[in-house]
């Protein structure tokens, strides 16, 4: 039993591990957009502002701006699969918690159902003790017994 609680808690602290990636993971993402959106919006400007600029100098901004984008789409891709195994962990975890209830649910009725077997095994112990002794009267009727008394004993000559 004392496995299911701590497979539980392994699982919750995996889950909390999980959770704190996921959170990292959105908050670089939104990061990154914003840096992307900064190129852009600068790119834009430059773009507006010079009327035409160097290849080496737009080839230079492209290859950024596909460099980061590939870098959200990667983010986003962990993100997605980081949201799945936090689900897969929490629906174990509540899993394991409902059969660790049910487990316990089943111990105590097991144990009550020990206890009633136990009074009930007392019980025809006495039945049977009581049985025993009836077939004893029978076989060997009061009217047939003997009374003998004890002798008389002192223990005046011990010395303590």
């Amino acid at each position: 039993m004392s496995g299911y609680c701590g497979t539980s808690i392994l699982t919750r602290r995996t889950a909390r591990k999980l959770k704190k990636q996921l959170k990292e993971a959105e908050e670089c993402i939104t990061r990154l957009l914003q840096q992307l959106q900064l190129e852009n919006e600068s790119l834009d400007q430059h773009q507006s502002s010079a009327g035409s600029r160097p290849e080496a100098e737009a080839a230079h901004v492209d290859c950024e701006v596909a460099e980061m984008e590939g870098d959200v789409q990667a983010l986003e891709r962990k993100l997605f699969l980081e949201e799945i195994a936090l689900n897969v962990t929490d629906e174990r975890c509540d899993f394991l918690d409902k059969n660790h209830r049910l487990l316990q649910n089943n111990e105590s009725g097991l144990h009550r159902q020990s206890s009633m077997c136990h009074a009930s095994l007392e019980e025809l112990k006495l039945k049977q003790e009581a049985c025993q002794f009836s077939q004893f009267q029978k076989a060997n009727p009061l009217e047939d017994w003997i009374v003998c008394s004890l002798p008389n004993i002192f223990f005046n000559d011990l010395q303590l």
